[in-house]
Parts: structure tokens; sequence; C-alpha cells
């Protein structure tokens, strides 16, 4: 009987609509009706966990020749060979071509180093066993570094031109191979 005497509650709100995107461009905005991002900002260790140790060891041996020799030496030789035959790389391809693209950056005053990264993108390039097809977004910018930027090097008596050439040629390649996949390639770079 008390509960039938009791005020009706107030009548609940009109339904409402409101639009958010859950995408814009590929990418998740940060707005609270999406769900939180994982931090991308990941360690070199952190982004490696995901192949298996035995790739994981060769992807730390090559990537550590690669930054400690230069193209002269023997073992880089082996590795740049390697990179260039290895029907089994498919897997490492992303994590390479990661790699030479951060490396390209943080090493733009060291000619060995460069000199040695645009050989091994050339060597990926080369390989008739992987899709690189899908990975050239993220090394086409290191090597056009190697081509246009300003200062590729400590000392002005250091040859350059010779790295500057080397990365040119290997786009030259890229241009040719994949003209027919990507019509659109050869005006993007020009």
């Amino acid at each position: 009987v008390d509960i039938a005497k009791q005020p009706l509650p107030p009548c609940p709100l009109q339904p409402e609509l409101s639009l958010h995107w859950l995408a814009v461009d590929g990418s998740q905005p940060q707005i609270l009706e999406n769900p939180r991002l994982l931090d991308t900002t990941t360690t070199e260790h952190q982004e490696q966990l995901q192949l298996p140790k035995e790739m994981r060891q060769f992807f730390y041996r090559i990537t550590t020749i690669l930054l400690e020799n230069n193209t002269e030496d023997k073992t880089c030789r082996a590795v740049l060979n390697a990179l260039r035959s290895d029907a089994g790389l498919q897997e490492l391809l992303p994590h390479l071509s990661q790699f030479i693209q951060r490396e390209v950056k943080a090493n733009s005053r060291s000619l060995r180093v460069l000199k040695t990264l645009i050989s091994a993108t050339d060597a990926l390039w080369e390989n008739p066993y992987l899709s690189v097809e899908f990975h050239l977004q993220q090394m086409l910018p290191a090597a056009f570094t190697c081509v246009l930027a300003s200062k590729l090097c400590n000392s002005p008596f250091e040859d350059h031109w010779a790295l500057r050439t080397q990365a040119a040629k290997s786009i030259a390649r890229v241009l040719c191979k994949f003209r027919s996949l990507f019509p659109d390639l050869h005006a993007r770079v020009c």
C-alpha cells in the first residue's frame, strides 16, 4: 500500500544517438569510447619476442654483424649473401626492414654503417624467395635518406658520394623490379 502511494519516478531521458569513429585512416583515435591501446614504443628485445628462439638468435647475430663490420669483412659478406639467397627469411623480413629503417636514422653520420645497411637492403630486395613488396614503404625511405640527406658523414673528406650512388642504384633496381606490380611507384619516387 505504501508503495502505491509513492510518487512516480521521473521519466527516463529520451533515447539519444551519438557518433564516434572507431578508426580514422587505419589508426584508432585515443578517445573515451574506444578501448585503450597498448603503448607501441617497445624495446628491440620486446618486439622480437614473437619470433622462435633460433630466429631471434639469427636476427641478433645478423644485426650485430651488420652494425659492427664493413662490407669488405668476410663475415659481413657471408651475411649479405645469406640475405640475398636464403629462402627462410620471410618471417624475419618485417623485423629486418624495421631494423634497417631505425638504424639508418640512428647512424645518419656513420658512412660505414650506412653503406652496410644499404648493402643489406639491396641484398633483401634481390632475394628471389622474399615478398619484399609489402615492406617497401619502410625500406625505401631509408634508401632515400642515403641519397638525399644533407650530411651523411662526419668529415667532408669521406666519400659520401659512393653511398649516394649505391643507394640510388638500389632504388632504380627496385623501380624496375616492381613497376608492373605498382604502376604509380615510378611517379611517387620522382
